[in-house]
């Protein structure tokens, strides 16, 4: 049974039904004398319920926004795979036939398209026609009109999703100029857009085209603002890692020295929802937090989980040969360097690792300690060999908290695989211990399962406990 509202749309409906009011009694409907001034009061009442009923249900339409394309986004649509069929048709009538399928992909779904389809793949090509680039020449310029005019549509809208797929499908339509022009207005957009995900992933867009020194401070301004609201993607210079970054709620430009703790995701990839999680429980806490795109933490690169990477990325580091821990590696390097440089991030950093991303934290326990303010493993995987040669680093070195949950079902083995996180989780303490790291402390969480252990990350940052 619910005990209150669950959203602001059903909390009106569920008050109105919540009123009190007198009851049907039986005897209304056995046939009974009843008075007549309560039979008018039922009535009433009843009636007042219904006319509350319908003001809210009205109430509630009114405020829900329109799903969908609105009509003039259609409109354009349609003019859009209209253009897309006469650009085909032109091409089968000169046996333009490569050029004609290629365009046609984009003329939707209609017995006409799947017509023109059917001619052009059974007609005999044709040398490329003289004419061909001067009409390509055309249609871009037809097709960028129209794409930004769906794109201007969809911000009219309040839509930035579909504002942003006009402009990627005309993007190579555009002369630099207006493409420029159209990015920062898709800046702007994202600045009060909810969806951070979508709009990082616009600034990210935008960083490699805006040059202006107007433009690049506007960028800087939405990002720091998403940093601060919520979380932002950044990218490590010259090398494809991003990372998700969080500031601190206190921060300020020309901030110097702020601690980061970077998060390492487990073998599901949810960036985003590590961040929120482990943003959720920092509270007040000064320090900038970080949870990496990295590869390492997973076994198959699953495309649809690094939407922010290429195909070939992800299939150049398919093995687990080694090469996904110098990207992650490389990668969390640029990363901090650009918190360093743009954020005041202090010179070391605190990590956590959880399942699957143990693997990095330990990687960097055994290679880097010196860079570490402290590492956290948390129902950590550890995968060996350590390096031949010690570290650098000034004895004892950082403070490594080991965390294991007492109910997790992993603890004996992983998939059938041994060994589990305990054995695991030995191998690498020894391995630490045999390069003289000796602050190691090891702790079973009760009654605790396969868990990333947020809130004990953040108590280390607090003064008493370090």
């Amino acid at each position: 049974m619910r005990s209150g509202p669950a959203s602001c749309e059903p909390a009106l409906m569920w008050w109105t039904l919540r009123v009190k009011r007198p009851r049907w009694t039986p005897e209304a409907f056995s046939g009974e004398d009843v008075p007549m001034p309560a039979l008018r009061h039922h009535a009433r009442t009843a009636a007042c319920r219904t006319v509350l009923l319908l003001l809210t249900t009205l109430a509630v339409v009114a405020q829900k926004p329109a799903e969908g394309p609105a009509p003039g986004e259609l409109k354009l649509q349609t003019e859009m795979q209209k253009l897309a069929a006469q650009q085909a048709q032109w091409c089968l009538e000169h046996r333009q036939c490569e050029e004609g399928l290629r365009v046609l992909a984009e003329a939707g779904e209609s017995p006409a398209v799947a017509k023109l389809k059917k001619a052009l793949e059974s007609a005999t090509p044709a040398v490329e026609s003289p004419l061909l680039p001067v009409k390509r020449k055309e249609w871009r310029q037809r097709r960028a009109v129209l794409g930004l005019q769906l794109m201007s549509a969809a911000l009219k809208a309040q839509a930035l999703a579909r504002a942003q797929a006009a402009f990627v499908s005309v993007r190579e339509d555009l002369e630099p100029a207006r493409a420029v022009k159209a990015l920062v207005e898709l800046v702007r957009a994202a600045r009060d857009d909810k969806d951070v995900a979508l709009a990082s992933r616009i600034l990210l867009t935008a960083e490699s085209a805006l040059s202006d020194s107007k433009e690049r401070l506007l960028m800087r301004t939405v990002r720091e603002e998403l940093a601060l609201r919520e979380g932002v993607l950044l990218k490590a210079e010259g090398r494809p890692m991003v990372a998700w970054v969080a500031l601190p709620v206190g921060w300020k430009a020309g901030a110097k020295d702020v601690a980061v703790q970077v998060a390492l995701e487990g073998a599901g990839s949810n960036f985003l929802g590590a961040l929120r999680n482990f943003r959720q429980q920092r509270g007040e806490r000064n320090v900038i937090l970080v949870v990496p795109c990295t590869l390492s933490n997973t076994n198959a690169l699953d495309a649809a989980r690094y939407p922010d990477y290429d195909a070939a990325t992800l299939a150049a580091n398919e093995a687990r040969d080694g090469r996904r821990f110098d990207f992650d590696a490389q990668g969390l390097t640029g990363i901090l360097e650009v918190l360093r440089r743009d954020y005041g991030a202090a010179p070391r950093f605190s990590v956590t690792g959880f399942s699957g991303g143990g693997m990095l934290t330990w990687w960097w326990i055994l290679h880097r300690p010196a860079d570490l303010e402290h590492a956290l493993l948390a129902c950590g995987n550890f995968q060996g060999p350590p390096p031949a040669d010690k570290p650098e680093f000034t004895a004892p070195g950082p403070d490594i908290h080991l965390l294991i949950g007492e109910k997790d079902g992993f603890n004996e083995e992983v998939f059938g695989q041994k060994p589990g996180i305990i054995g695991q989780t030995d191998a690498g303490e020894a391995a630490a211990r045999a390069f003289g790291l000796s602050r190691i402390t090891r702790r079973v969480i009760s009654g605790a399962g396969h868990d990333s252990f947020a809130a004990e990350v953040w108590k280390l940052h607090d003064p008493l406990r370090r």
